[in-house]
C-alpha cells in the first residue's frame, strides 16, 4: 500500500484493487495458477468470487496445453481413451458384485500411478493394511501364490526374497494407503472430510473402498445426495480426481447403473461409471490396436457413464489373471460369438 493513503486515511477502492492487481500478478509470476489464487482468496474473505467465464475457458485451454489439465492414465489405455475417467474435478465410481475384481483393479491402479509419479490416496473401509500389501505382492511379483498361507509356510525363503526386492515400493504404498478403522471413519460425513483433507494437501487421486460400508446419517436418499455432492464439491475446488468403489444393491448379483448401491444418486453427480463383471472364460471379436480379431476375456468392464468421453455404453474385453492378481485390458467388444449370452 502507497504511504499516501498510510498518513491522509483508508485507500480506496481504485488503490484497493491497484494493489490487490499487482499482488496477483506478482503471485502469478511465481508459477502460481488463476484457479489456485482463488481459492485461497475465497478462504480468506469467506465469499465465492465470480468468475469470468472467457478468463475460465482461458484458463482451461492454457492447462491443457501445457498438459496440466489431463485425465490422469489408468492402466489400460483404451478405458482411459474412452472414459476420461481421471480429469480434474470428476468423480468415477466403479462397481461390480463380489468376486468381479474390482478392488484388484483398485490396487493395481496405485501401484501404477504411484510408479508414474502421481500423488494418490486410498481410504479401505476394510481390511487392514497388511491385507492389501499381502495383494500388492502379489501383482508386483506375478505370483498369486504369496497370499496363501499354505505357499508361504512351504516357500518361506521364496517369500523373504520377495519380500527384500519389492519392499520400497511397498513402502511407499503403504504411506498412501490408509484404513478407515484407526482412523474411526465409519460415516459418509467422516468420509468427505478425510477426502478434502487429502485433496487440499495435493492428492490428485482419492480412492473410497468401499463406499457401502459407510454409515448413512438420516434419510439414505438424502444422506447419498449429500455425500457424493460434497465429494464432487472437493474435486472441484481442488482439482482432484475422487474415485469411488460400489456393490451391487442387496439381491443384485450383477449390477447396472441404476441397481448399484444408491445408484441414483450416484448416476446423476458422477461423471464416469464403470460396472465391472466376471463371468467364465468367453470369445468375443474384439478391436485392438491391431485390428478386429477374435479374443476369449473372462471379465466385461462396461462404461455405464463417460461425461467427458465418448465411451458411454461401450463394453471392454478384460481378462483377469488368477496367477498374478493382475487385469489386462483386451479391447473393445463389437460382438460375442453366437451361441454366448452377451451379458453371462
Amino acid at each position: 500500500m502507497n504511504q499516501a493513503t498510510d498518513e491522509f486515511g483508508p485507500p480506496s477502492d481504485r488503490e484497493l484493487l491497484d494493489d490487490l492487481e499487482s499482488a496477483a500478478k506478482q503471485l502469478c509470476d511465481t508459477g502460481i495458477t488463476e484457479a489456485q489464487l482463488r481459492i485461497h482468496l475465497e478462504r480468506i474473505i469467506g465469499y465465492r468470487l465470480p468468475l469470468k467465464p472467457m478468463g475460465a475457458l482461458r484458463e482451461r485451454v492454457e492447462q491443457i496445453a501445457a498438459g496440466r489439465y489431463i485425465s490422469i492414465p489408468l492402466p489400460w489405455p483404451e478405458t482411459t481413451r474412452l472414459a476420461l475417467p481421471a480429469l480434474p474435478g470428476c468423480v468415477a465410481v466403479l462397481g461390480g458384485g463380489v468376486g468381479s475384481s474390482k478392488s484388484f483393479m483398485v490396487v493395481q491402479c496405485m501401484l501404477y500411478w504411484l510408479a508414474n509419479g502421481v500423488d494418490v490416496a486410498t481410504l479401505a473401509l476394510e481390511g487392514d493394511i497388511t491385507f492389501y500389501l499381502h495383494r500388492a505382492l502379489a501383482q508386483l511379483a506375478e505370483v498369486s501364490a504369496v497370499t496363501d498361507p499354505q505357499w508361504v509356510k512351504n516357500n518361506a525363503n521364496r517369500m523373504r526374497e520377495l519380500l527384500d526386492l519389492h519392499a520400497p515400493v511397498l513402502e511407499r504404498l503403504a504411506r498412501h494407503w490408509f484404513v478407515a478403522g484407526p482412523l474411526n471413519i465409519d460415516s459418509q460425513e467422516q468420509c468427505v472430510s478425510w477426502v478434502e483433507q487429502q485433496a487440499k494437501i495435493g492428492r490428485r487421486v482419492v480412492a473410497v473402498d468401499p463406499i457401502t460400508m459407510l454409515n448413512r446419517l438420516g434419510k439414505p436418499w438424502d444422506s447419498d445426495m449429500r455425500f457424493v455432492k460434497g465429494l464432487k464439491r472437493t474435486a472441484e475446488t481442488y482439482g482432484a480426481t475422487i474415485l469411488l468403489v460400489s456393490h451391487p444393491s442387496k439381491g443384485v448379483s450383477d449390477p447396472t447403473r441404476e441397481t448399484l448401491a444408491a445408484g441414483a444418486a450416484y448416476e446423476r453427480f458422477c461423471d464416469t461409471m464403470f460396472v465391472l463383471q466376471a463371468h467364465d472364460m468367453k470369445t468375443s471379436l474384439v478391436r485392438t490396436a491391431c485390428g478386429t480379431v477374435e479374443i476369449e476375456h473372462n471379465r466385461t468392464l462396461r462404461v455405464e457413464k463417460s461425461r467427458h468421453g465418448s465411451g458411454t455404453g461401450c463394453r471392454l474385453a478384460m481378462r483377469f489373471s488368477p496367477e498374478t492378481l493382475l487385469m489386462a485390458e483386451q479391447g473393445i467388444i463389437i460382438k460375442t460369438r453366437k451361441g454366448q449370452d452377451r451379458d453371462k
